[in-house]
């Protein structure tokens, strides 16, 4: 697209401003047309698109939470749109619409910084002053620790390993350095799938109350964001009914950041204990831009109403709009999202995004099935349609660059068994199978794979 233009002097036609479009479309990725392997998006459906454009083009602003109180006067239809949105994602966490509040977000992002500080809120409130220790997998997504910062409750601050620095020669920092009193961010292990370590989780309650901490944040991932793995939310539940019987003045915050797994896991495992299906959970975000098959900006946040009262946690005074505080935290928001989502919703039901699920994990399993043939590489277990590989003898090995431009690979530095945080890393690459990602496209990157291994073995030999 060459140089960034400056502002023009007069309009441009819409020929030119059309024709700069369609170059920044053509370097953006094709669903239909590449192999997208490592990202967690996907075409949304046709008829949510339509909605979104229906509403985008009246403009509607969904400011505000609609579950309770009052809003905007001039956008009633968004917002018993969104209202309805909300309810049937709560039904699909395990919930009934009299049991919660929440509103649509622009993602995992912000609803995961929007829970914490909820949390926060609530426990100063409720517990008064002191430290708060945050307690999540170490393969919890970044948007936990960016949270953790904005909400002033930690630093995102790292140790540089010298050894891997000098084996991936470059700055390499894998350890967080967390702090010693146990207030704070505490990244804690995981089992070799990727899943939180709840025993882990229970000393390190233990060793934090022992050091004087009385109010807690947990974030458990349902589908983590490298290997897919679903914390036990029931275990991790059964963690806190255990510790606030023994000792009556901790308190709890439990977030569930479901953003990937949120339209998965419900019609894959509907018997399992999730989300809200836990009394212990306090919140809840899940993204319909995902699998949901919605357009961005989609996610959502939702809490638990009970006599916790959180919704006065969230929000300010606002004087110029009817009701009494913002409950959300980004204030403006497109009410064409609530018309996407809802669309998508009553379009597919639950049969509908019941056989997705069904086609992307049986897609994913056929994919591990072949990967293990190779015999080069070792995988997480999937538990959805996720899940992360590495080499399994050379702890120093990468796909080439052009390699993982082709598909869209995206390589991390995880520990090398993945479960102890403090371990020393070597990259491991996640693995996502869209709805758009046919079988068809799988046996295309298996091919890929198996020619790219090949030149590798033939490098190193």
């Amino acid at each position: 697209m060459g140089g960034l233009p400056s502002w023009p002097n007069d309009g441009l036609k819409k020929q030119q401003i059309m024709d700069t479009l369609k170059l920044a479309r053509d370097e953006n990725l094709n669903y239909d047309n590449e192999l997208t392997v490592s990202f967690p998006g996907t075409k949304p459906l046709p008829i949510s698109l339509e909605a979104f454009h229906m509403f985008a083009a009246e403009h509607a602003n969904n400011i505000c939470t609609h579950t309770s109180g009052e809003s905007e006067k001039g956008f009633k239809g968004t917002q018993i749109l969104e209202k309805i949105v909300i309810k049937m994602m709560a039904e699909l966490a395990g919930a009934r619409e009299d049991e919660v509040d929440g509103y649509i977000s622009s993602g995992g992002n912000e609803s995961n910084i929007w829970s914490m500080f909820l949390g926060r809120e609530y426990l100063n409130d409720t517990a008064g002053a002191g430290p708060i220790a945050i307690l999540t997998s170490h393969l919890a997504h970044y948007s936990i620790r960016k949270a953790a910062v904005i909400n002033g409750l930690a630093r995102d601050k790292w140790f540089t390993c010298q050894h891997c620095s000098e084996r991936f020669k470059e700055d390499v920092r894998h350890t967080y350095a967390a702090s010693k009193d146990y207030s704070g961010l505490h990244l804690l292990a995981t089992d070799r799938d990727g899943k939180l370590n709840v025993e882990h989780l229970r000393k390190t309650i233990l060793a934090a109350i022992k050091c004087g901490i009385r109010k807690f944040i947990i974030i458990a991932s349902e589908g983590n964001v490298m290997t897919g793995a679903i914390d036990e939310t029931a275990e991790i539940g059964a963690v806190i009914k255990s510790c606030q019987a023994e000792f009556p003045d901790i308190h709890f915050f439990l977030h569930v950041d479901s953003a990937f797994g949120g339209f998965v896991i419900p019609f894959l495992y509907p018997e399992k204990l999730f989300a809200f299906k836990v009394p212990q959970v306090c919140s809840y975000s899940v993204d319909p831009h995902k699998t949901g098959l919605t357009p961005y900006p989609a996610g959502t946040l939702i809490y638990r109403r009970d006599e916790r009262n959180f919704r006065k946690y969230l929000g300010v005074q606002m004087g110029y709009v009817p009701g009494e505080t913002d409950g959300t935290l980004c204030g403006s928001r497109p009410g064409a999202s609530a018309a996407a989502c809802y669309a998508a919703i009553q379009s597919l039901g639950l049969n509908g995004y019941r056989q997705i699920a069904e086609q992307c994990y049986d897609n994913t399993l056929y994919a591990t099935e072949q990967i293990g043939k190779l015999g080069s590489l070792t995988m997480t277990t999937p538990e959805i349609n996720q899940f992360a590989i590495s080499h399994a003898a050379d702890i120093n090995f990468q796909f080439s660059k052009e390699f993982e431009m082709k598909i869209k690979l995206s390589g991390h530095r995880l520990p090398i068994n993945i479960c102890s945080p403090r371990e020393h890393v070597k990259t491991w690459y996640k693995i996502i199978f869209m709805p758009h990602f046919t079988k068809t496209k799988v046996d295309q990157f298996i091919s890929l794979l198996k020619q790219e291994l090949a030149t590798a073995k033939k490098g190193r030999g």
